[in-house]
């Protein structure tokens, strides 16, 4: 997501893709002290981080209506256009509210549709559960959340710091090939590359 997120705010290609420029707004509301590592490591190997990177280093609770609406009308007076909004993650940002309550989680899909209003897409990183009696991992909680979403992406660890992108919904478009992925040791961090 931080890769990502650079090469949005950059308007670089992101692992050999290309992205649509403009601001981006990163909520690490899970371990930020672990931000400035790997910054440090994306400074490393890339160059400078772009000025349209804005970070907010404590969650923003969606059960919160007024963090909400304040975070919406922060990102419309960025200088640039907003393109994209990340939460890290949602467990962080759902203080309060319980995940396997429908009702819950259709209150962070009414926020995520607010902030879409600005022009950004909205990532949700979100964790998976224990594979179901189909062996299939799915992502923790209701099924509001999945259900709401354009598109899943879903990280498989592969192992040797290796792991794979597979797209596992894509709402009104093909589901791409998924996309082998590693991590390259970079100072006191890591960044992410193709693996092949």
């Amino acid at each position: 997501a931080l890769a990502l997120a650079h090469a949005v705010a950059g308007g670089l290609e992101c692992l050999g893709r290309r992205t649509r420029p403009g601001s981006v707004v990163y909520v690490c509301g899970e371990a930020p002290f672990g931000l400035k590592p790997r910054l440090q490591a994306w400074e490393h190997e890339y160059g400078s981080v772009s000025g349209n990177m804005r970070y907010v280093c404590a969650p923003v609770q969606f059960g919160d209506g007024a963090a909400i609406k304040q975070l919406g009308e922060q990102i419309v007076k960025l200088p640039v256009s907003p393109a994209l909004i990340i939460f890290d993650t949602v467990a962080r940002c759902t203080t309060g509210l319980d995940e396997n309550k429908q009702q819950d989680m259709g209150i962070v899909v009414g926020h995520v549709d607010e902030l879409r209003t600005t022009g950004a897409t909205v990532l949700l990183i979100h964790h998976v559960a224990r594979p179901g009696e189909d062996g299939r991992i799915h992502e923790r909680g209701s099924t509001v959340l999945g259900d709401a979403a354009d598109t899943m992406i879903q990280l498989v660890d592969e192992g040797n710091r290796r792991f794979t992108a597979v797209c596992t919904k894509q709402k009104d478009a093909e589901r791409f090939l998924p996309i082998h992925l590693k991590l390259k040791r970079t100072g006191m961090s890591c960044v992410v590359v193709p693996a092949a």
